[in-house]
């Protein structure tokens, strides 16, 4: 068979795949790309289990219902509704990221009204904006 570059969804899984936390090693990927830059953000599905989130100024936890999840994962991966629901049933539930966050996001609308959501919880955090 043809091989084909991987995508950027792809890439993303595997990264998190691999993704085991962080230590002490990793403090220049903490300071990001840019000397003078003190904050980097982080996908990392399994950030909540280590000590990392005691290093971070903020924690974000992005939910979605349940039943807005299956249907993004259908039509994003072609693929039928059992499968994609048994994909969300391998993962940990809404409430367990929102319990280990210090702030959640609901992604339950449109993508300009999530942006706008956002971009506030941002000001919020790194303006203190309310």
């Amino acid at each position: 068979p043809e091989e084909t570059e991987p995508n950027e969804a792809d890439l993303e899984a595997a990264a998190l795949n691999d993704f085991d936390g962080l230590d002490d090693q990793d403090d220049d990927f903490l300071k990001g790309d840019d000397e003078d830059e003190e904050e980097v953000d982080l996908n990392a599905i399994n950030l909540l289990e280590g000590e990392l989130p005691g290093r971070c100024r903020a924690t974000i936890a992005v939910i979605a219902p349940v039943e807005t999840r299956v249907r993004r994962i259908m039509e994003r991966d072609g693929i039928p509704e059992e499968y994609a629901r048994a994909r969300i049933s391998a993962q940990r539930p809404n409430e367990y990221y929102a319990e280990r966050c210090g702030f959640t996001l609901s992604n339950d609308s449109t993508r300009e009204a999530f942006a706008r959501k956002c971009d506030e919880l941002l000001d919020q955090i790194l303006l203190g904006k309310e």
